[in-house]
Formats: C-alpha cells, structure tokens, sequence
C-alpha cells in the first residue's frame, strides 16, 4: 500500500509561482532544454507554495514537488515530459500556453501538446488549469502573435474533450474583478511585485490558491 501521495506541478512561469513579492530564481538548474538553463525558483506567497501548505498542515504524507519552468513553451514540456513528471506522482497540475502567443503556430501547437501530455500521463490524475488575464499594455506587445483568451479557449476545449477536470484561473479573474468594480491593471501592479502587466501578484496567486479549494478538486481530509 503507498504510504505517501506525490503531486507535481509542471508548466510556465505562472506555474512556477513567478510574479510574487518573495520570487527568487536560484542559481541551481531544474532542466536544461535547447541550450536554456530552466532554474529552480523559490517563493512562499505563489499559488503552489499556499496549497503545499495548506496540504501539508492535516495531511503529513503529501509531498508536492514544484517543476514549474519560467519561459518554458508547451512543446518543451512535451518533449522533457518524463524529465519533469516521475512515475511515483499521482496528481499533477498542468498550467502552460501563455508563451505559445509568441510562437506563429503557437495555438496548434499547444493543442497537440497537451493532448499529448495527458495520453501519456493518463494513469495520473491531471488538473488542467488556465493563466490568468494579463493587462491590455501586455497584451499589446508586438511579441504577441495570439492572445490570453485564445490560450483560454483551447485548454477549455481540451478540458471538455479529454474530460479532464478544469481549474479555470481565468474565469475566476474574470467574477473577482467583476464583483468589486475593478480593472485588472488594479490587482496586477502591486508593491514589490513583478508588476509587469503578466505574472500575478501575490494577491492573484492567492484567488488562484482559493479557487483551487472552491473547485473541490483536491483537499487535504480526502486526497
């Protein structure tokens, strides 16, 4: 009988927990891809450090291991796969895409990927998540070849087809902002944040970290 539950988290910058007052990359390497040295990071107020927490206070067989890669695409993840994801995790959290915009096929691309990605870890539980709403500056950089919501739209689509559950950040977004009047640049510039207009700010890594507890998905009397 296996005593402990793994979970990973696997993806992007938003996954990795970048954008928080306390983010610090570290100078050991996670992965190398292409040449890049993908870093490990350090953080306490991301949306990944509040739920290993939050797990780990009534559940002390939980080890939830952070493989999240700042600048990754979602082809790198595809093809370093194995190399982020063991065989002895059991849940794992998908946040990818924001850097396919970049990629002029970026948006097939992503589709495939992730496709691909949950058939090969189909004997894990996956939770598909989406990035959240990225400011109208940041959207309207030249490097921007696609925007947020087309990212949206696909992991929603694949979310559906793949009956994978869904944790979606950006709909989330969407309602806090709504039910206090607000606009988005409101709660991405924030004091000693990344602030520029894409990472969340610890008070987004935080309705991430609740809407993770609202969905249900996951908690630690029952996981």
């Amino acid at each position: 009988m296996k005593n402990r539950i793994y979970i990973k988290i696997i993806g992007d910058s938003i996954a990795a927990g970048e954008g928080t007052s306390d983010f610090k990359e570290l100078d050991s390497t996670l992965i190398k891809v292409d040449n890049i040295n993908f870093k490990n990071v350090q953080t306490k107020k991301s949306w990944g450090a509040l739920l290993n927490e939050y797990l780990n206070k009534e559940n002390k067989n939980v080890v939830l291991n952070n493989n999240g890669c700042c600048g990754m695409n979602s082809t790198q993840l595809k093809e370093n796969i194995n190399k982020l994801v063991s065989e002895k995790d059991d849940i794992v959290f998908i946040l990818i895409g924001l850097n396919d915009r970049k990629r002029k096929n970026g948006l097939n691309e992503l589709y495939s990927n992730l496709k691909y990605i949950i058939n090969h870890l189909r004997d894990k539980k996956i939770i598909l998540m989406t990035p959240t709403i990225s400011t109208k500056e940041n959207e309207n950089k030249l490097s921007r070849i696609h925007h947020t919501i087309d990212i949206i739209n696909i992991i929603r689509k694949i979310s559906k087809e793949e009956n994978i559950k869904l944790i979606d950040n950006y709909k989330k977004i969407e309602n806090y902002l709504k039910e206090n009047n607000l606009e988005i640049d409101k709660i991405m510039i924030k004091e000693n944040c990344l602030n520029d207009g894409l990472h969340p700010t610890d008070l987004v890594h935080k309705l991430i970290f609740e809407n993770i507890l609202e969905s249900k998905i996951i908690y630690s009397k029952t996981i």
